[in-house]
């Protein structure tokens, strides 16, 4: 691991994040598609099954997809503007990946 990743953790921060998830009884549902937000409810798909939970809050991760930057890349070369392509402009994956390699970056700048 970089020294920016020892540093910063990111796997402990996320371990911690997830405890105090669980400790206050916050309920995660995953593979699922948000259909609609209503009051006091969020009905979600679910393996092909429309679902309902109630709730007061709603917190909602979506999926990334990374797309091709080497057009914006070679521009900025043409113009001898530094570029760095990091995080999901890289590649679609979570966020403490970002967040190491903008750390890892920056330190280098």
């Amino acid at each position: 691991m970089s020294a920016a990743g020892k540093h910063f953790s990111g796997w402990r921060v996320l371990a911690g994040c997830m405890k105090s998830l669980n400790a206050s009884h916050t309920k995660m549902i995953c593979n699922a598609v948000c259909k609609e937000i209503v009051e006091k409810a969020v009905r979600y798909e679910q393996d092909g099954v429309i679902k309902e939970e109630t709730g007061d809050s709603v917190v909602m991760s979506v999926g990334a997809r990374s797309y091709p930057t080497k057009d914006l890349i070679s521009v900025c070369e043409e113009l001898s503007i530094p570029v760095h392509v990091i995080g999901d402009a890289k590649k679609a994956r979570r966020a403490m990946n970002a967040i190491e390699e903008g750390v890892e970056t920056a330190l280098k700048i």
